[in-house]
């Protein structure tokens, strides 16, 4: 009974150093660049679009996080990366003209962990008839899969605003130490 319970005491104790060798990791996370992501951001809020898991537009719950970032940047960026799953740098808004019929998004980032992400880039290409948008497709392109099982494709469009606005849905499948799937879009509008 002695050897048991000395048995159990010893798991116990190997198991609460694991877990906490756990925490210690997780909270040891290098979030220099995201941090410096966060900080531009702020400093020019038209440069980046932030979106979840899903897609949605989550630029809006960042920007509310400023002063807080401001006070606390690393636990302040840690939770905005459980939201944060793909990072869009913009250019100064600029309207893409119809007779161009495409765009193309560069070195787009999407997240498999809080400070890891893989780049892609996108080309969405449409068709206007009568000053509407009326088609299009998208090319999804994997640039950098930092050495990932990592699949991207084109999912779907949708024409919204009266013929004047397309958004392409992309997918995202990484694996890392568990399967990411996210979900992009990249909104065009003429």
């Amino acid at each position: 009974m002695k050897k048991l319970l000395t048995v159990l005491f010893a798991g116990f104790l190997m198991l609460t150093c694991m877990t906490g060798n756990v925490y210690a990791e997780e909270s040891a996370l290098d979030y220099n660049e995201e941090i410096k992501m966060f900080q531009d951001f702020y400093e020019h809020p038209d440069t980046y679009i932030f979106q979840d898991v899903e897609g949605n537009d989550v630029t809006a719950f960042v920007l509310e996080h400023k002063e807080s970032f401001y006070r606390d940047s690393y636990h302040t960026t840690d939770m905005l990366m459980d939201t944060v799953k793909s990072v869009q740098e913009e250019p100064l808004p600029v309207l893409t003209r119809a007779a161009s019929k495409s765009k193309t998004w560069s070195n787009l980032k999407v997240y498999y962990q809080k400070n890891r992400y893989c780049i892609y880039s996108v080309t969405g290409t449409y068709s206007v008839s009568g000053g509407k948008i009326t088609n299009g497709k998208a090319v999804p392109k994997i640039v950098d899969r930092k050495n990932l099982s990592y699949n991207i494709s084109y999912i779907g469009k949708a024409i919204s605003k009266n013929g004047k606005t397309i958004t392409y849905s992309i997918k995202h499948i990484m694996i890392a130490n568990s399967k990411v799937t996210a979900t992009t879009k990249h909104t065009i509008s003429i």
